[in-house]
């Protein structure tokens, strides 16, 4: 760990960093289903091993 981490305190509650993540979690989500809309239709490469 770093020095900075050591000398600064944690100081947001963990309600706001669940909210956050949460609100990361939907935006991704979000992104993703747009990107696979725009692929439905096409023919895309696969690599397959096993």
């Amino acid at each position: 760990k770093t020095h900075a981490y050591h000398r600064l305190q944690d100081d947001v509650p963990a309600a706001v960093k669940q909210r956050r993540l949460e609100e990361l979690i939907s935006v991704f989500r979000e992104e993703a289903a747009k990107v696979n809309m725009a692929l439905i239709g096409s023919t895309q490469l696969v690599l397959v091993e096993g």
